[in-house]
């Protein structure tokens, strides 16, 4: 069981949040009273002979949380539903609904998920160095890391993605500005013409170099990341060319009550 103030905080005001990709949201008083109207036919809900209370995202009156009371729905197996208001304080159980927010494919590449957070693995998931310097408007975007090796997704290809919400897109790839490794990242995303992320510290540290006097000597090579907004339903080729060392992140673009 759980107070209802601590699902806001996790979830935010709304009870709606995007989190590693997937929407996660706490059921209104009318889509619970349908869910548990079915309950019989679930066997995963704790319903027994003693009442079983659930929050939902539902605030008394019309519409207005700032009360602190919602409303919560006491369910018996064999028995109806009974709502009532309380304070957000009280702990009760919850049912939290969880869809895509967003959805990438790669051809017949895997994708692992990954939180976009300061020295966060990247680029691949056998050949994961930290990525650092990342702007605050990456912090917490879902980032698509290609499963394997760079050897294994070596070959052009395009990235597939669709959202249920508004949300923003951005393309990540290691780049070299000044030509010093004789075009080997001039084949990612800097041809897409979306807009360029003012990210001057972004970068990938990729290994440690010994030094003549045996100490490791870091280095990185800097990234660059573009961005594009992106409305639900609508899908989104994103191509890139052989030699990819990125791949792309979404984020919510707006709060997921709005979308």
């Amino acid at each position: 069981a759980v107070s209802l103030a601590r699902l806001r905080t996790a979830l935010g005001d709304n009870l709606r949040a995007v989190l590693k990709g997937y929407l996660v949201s706490l059921p209104s008083k009318a889509e619970l009273e349908d869910l548990l109207r079915s309950a019989g036919e679930i066997e995963a809900l704790p319903l027994g002979s003693r009442p079983v209370q659930f929050w939902t995202r539902s605030p008394e009156g019309l519409g207005d949380a700032s009360s602190g009371r919602f409303w919560a729905l006491q369910q018996r197996l064999g028995a109806p539903s009974a709502a009532y208001a309380t304070e957000e304080a009280q702990e009760k159980h919850v049912l939290l609904e969880v869809s895509e927010a967003f959805s990438v494919v790669h051809g017949f590449s895997r994708l692992r998920r990954v939180e976009l957070e300061e020295k966060v693995p990247c680029c691949f998931t056998e050949e994961a160095q930290p990525l650092q310097g990342l702007p605050g408007e990456l912090l917490g975007a879902t980032f698509f890391m290609l499963e394997g090796t760079s050897h294994a997704n070596s070959q052009s290809g395009r990235f597939t993605v669709v959202a249920s919400v508004v949300a923003v897109v951005y393309a990540l790839d290691v780049i070299d500005p000044h030509n010093k490794d004789v075009m080997l990242y001039k084949k990612g995303f800097e041809a897409l013409g979306w807009e360029r992320v003012s990210a001057p510290q972004l970068r990938l540290q990729p290994l440690s170099v010994p030094t003549p006097n045996a100490e490791l000597k870091p280095w990185s090579l800097q990234v660059g990341c573009w961005r594009r907004s992106l409305a639900p339903g609508v899908p989104l080729e994103v191509p890139h060319g052989s030699g990819l060392v990125g791949s792309v992140a979404l984020s919510a673009a707006v709060p997921a009550a709005a979308a």
